[in-house]
């Protein structure tokens, strides 16, 4: 990606409706701040070193659950479906859809299994209550 091109998804992701009225709100602040890490991080791990965006997707999805905001941990898991989509759909026709899809699926469920088991002494402490 150019640097035009990562300077204006920047400012259309900063300047679009959801991010702007979620400035009244916190508790969506934080949080909304680290999507555009879930979408670097799944593309990393599809398309780079793939333990290096694993452990970078674990670390948003963590830091996602901890803070409580399902709705914005929602927003992430879509965006990371959409470009697991979109590599299924573009990827090269020399492997069949089956071995596309797991090899699209592998980091997100990878980095879902890392975050939940960081996230278990939260997750247990919550459920306690």
């Amino acid at each position: 990606m150019s640097r035009a091109a990562a300077w204006t998804a920047a400012v259309g992701f900063v300047l679009s409706g959801p991010v702007v009225s979620s400035t009244a709100y916190l508790n969506r602040s934080w949080p909304l701040a680290w999507l555009p890490f879930a979408i670097v991080a799944y593309d990393e791990a599809l398309r780079g070193r793939a333990w290096r965006g694993i452990a970078g997707l674990s670390i948003v999805g963590l830091s996602l659950l901890s803070m409580g905001e399902t709705v914005v941990l929602a927003a992430a898991m879509a965006g990371c479906a959409l470009m697991a989509l979109l590599d299924v759909t573009r990827s090269p026709a020399d492997r069949s859809w089956q071995a596309r899809v797991v090899r699209s699926l592998v980091p997100a469920g990878a980095a879902t299994l890392l975050s939940l088991i960081l996230a278990s002494p939260l997750l247990i402490a919550v459920a306690r209550y």
